[in-house]
């Protein structure tokens, strides 16, 4: 699902905090224009490891550094990286069968467009074979997914696709030029932005891709996140954030010659939907890069960030004596909850997820998540914080019960902000 090199979590990571003044951040060259001048955008200090979730209240979560980086020179933004930090995917079991893309249509129709039924299609992070199955119902015989983690490529394989339980690299894409030929088309979706190294990636994907064939890039645009401040969108397992602009950069650093990109939504996320030729029939040239716009928001953010602070701060200063429940309990809330300052003032996590009620997840102190039940059965008052940012239907059903109680609904974001969207 990712790239060969990776930093991993010891055995014992649940008890680590990661120290940077010990062990300080490697310096790589920007993968877009190949300086090696990066400057800190924000830096957060110790975190909880996001996606983590305990039996019993944990009062020492594992923690590491991060901090986001940008390259002066063409603004390439990437988590600062420090060794020991990087997520073993190998041991990550969670599905993304229930994350279906709103557009998935599309994409299948444009795969049909630049793909015979015939050709080798290749998933990269292909996690348990949602897509590869999509594609096999639109036609595609040939199809190969690439997985490192062996529970969900095992799940893939139990649907008769065949997977490659390993990390994608050069030396892969030779073994599968070996075994299997040239891919006509390459998916790879929500990936790159996992890869601690995205331009030694995209040089294996053309390694591998056929003279004529196709590569399918997706994965978010950060536009959302710097020019909104929308900090839930940060999250820890994300080594790169790219802008439509930096995509276009690295691709063509790889010698790809064109690409047709479009934007989609999907719940209450932008995405970033490439497709990428070795050849420059019928695409559209790679745009030439003016940093300075992009740049700009960098040297804005930090002061979104403390907006979204403060605004926190006010609101929870004014009924201090009441707990706070945050609903939801996934990435993006926890992540909100640290970055935000919330989360020392949370109570009680809500969340619709029965595989996640009644455990613990800390953000940064160890909270107790329980069901949208029990949180409607409580009627004792509270402060509470919609922070589900992509289930508006599920919060307007937990608003409308809490209208009948004492409390407070806090936004998260605020409101009419110009500078961060509620």
């Amino acid at each position: 699902m990712r790239f060969d090199i990776l930093f991993f979590f010891g055995e014992d990571f649940a008890s680590d905090v990661h120290d940077p003044n010990t062990c300080p951040a490697v310096n790589l060259p920007c993968p877009c224009c190949g300086k090696n001048s990066f400057e800190t955008l924000i830096d957060f200090g110790q975190v909880p490891v996001s996606g983590l979730f305990d039996k019993l209240p944990n009062p020492q979560p594992p923690c590491a550094p991060l901090a986001l980086e940008f390259c002066p020179g063409c603004a390439f933004a990437r988590k600062r990286k420090y060794p020991g930090t990087e997520r073993d995917y190998r041991k990550i079991e969670r599905g993304t069968s229930g994350q279906r893309p709103s557009y998935v249509d599309w994409i299948l129709q444009e795969a049909k467009k630049r793909c015979l039924p015939d050709g080798l299609v290749v998933e990269i992070g292909c996690n348990e074979g949602t897509f590869l199955r999509e594609l096999r119902e639109a036609g595609f015989s040939r199809l190969l997914g690439v997985e490192p983690s062996p529970t969900l490529a095992a799940g893939a394989k139990a649907t008769g696709i065949e997977v490659m339980a390993d990390y994608f690299g050069m030396s892969l894409a030779e073994r599968i030029l070996d075994d299997h030929g040239p891919a006509a088309l390459i998916v790879c979706r929500h990936t790159l932005e996992h890869v601690p190294d995205p331009l030694a990636f995209l040089q294996a994907t053309r390694r591998l891709l056929a003279p004529e064939g196709s590569l399918y890039l997706e994965c978010p645009d950060s536009q959302t996140l710097f020019g909104a401040g929308r900090i839930h969108e940060i999250w820890d397992e994300h080594e790169n954030y790219f802008f439509g602009e930096t995509l276009a950069r690295l691709a063509q650093s790889t010698r790809f010659s064109g690409w047709e990109l479009t934007r989609q939504t999907n719940r209450d996320a932008v995405n970033l939907c490439a497709w990428i030729g070795s050849k420059a029939v019928g695409s559209t040239p790679f745009p030439i890069l003016d940093p300075n716009p992009l740049l700009s928001l960098f040297s804005k953010f930090p002061g979104w960030v403390d907006c979204v602070k403060n605004h926190v701060t006010r609101e929870l200063s004014k009924s201090p004596e009441l707990p706070l429940f945050a609903i939801g309990a996934g990435h993006p809330q926890i992540n909100y909850l640290i970055f935000s300052g919330a989360g020392p003032h949370v109570s009680i996590l809500v969340d619709d997820d029965p595989g996640k009620t009644g455990l613990y997840a800390s953000c940064p102190q160890p909270c107790r998540v329980v069901s949208t039940e029990e949180f409607i059965r409580d009627s004792n008052p509270h402060n509470t914080l919609p922070i589900a940012f992509a289930h508006p239907e599920w919060m307007y059903k937990l608003e409308a019960s809490f209208k009948s109680r004492l409390g407070r609904w806090i936004l998260p974001y605020p409101a009419g902000s110009p500078l961060v969207k509620p």
